[in-house]
């Protein structure tokens, strides 16, 4: 799995920001000041896996979300097995 967050869906960072994913978490670092509340985040899952927050299906490119506070990514493989990745926003000094 990829995750980041990318200026062309996302116009109001200075530049793209790439997630590291550590086991269930994915962390994400930005600059102070930036609004984290409706930004659109680009991931890549294997081709039969899909994306939920909550009961919310999530397109890659396409969704908004509110980054603000801790989401958590239901991940649906294959073969219908389950994995939660915990989304950590980190504030750069």
């Amino acid at each position: 799995m990829a995750f980041d967050f990318q200026v062309e869906n996302n116009p109001e960072l200075p530049f793209d920001i790439e997630g590291v994913i550590n086991q269930n978490y994915i962390y994400c670092a930005f600059p102070p000041g930036v609004s984290t509340s409706n930004l659109i985040a680009i991931f890549e899952l294997s081709e039969q896996a899909s994306a939920w927050i909550g009961d919310e299906y999530q397109i890659s490119g396409v969704t908004p979300n509110d980054f603000s506070d801790t989401l958590y990514y239901k991940i649906v493989a294959e073969i219908m097995t389950l994995m939660y990745i915990r989304f950590m926003l980190i504030m750069k000094p």
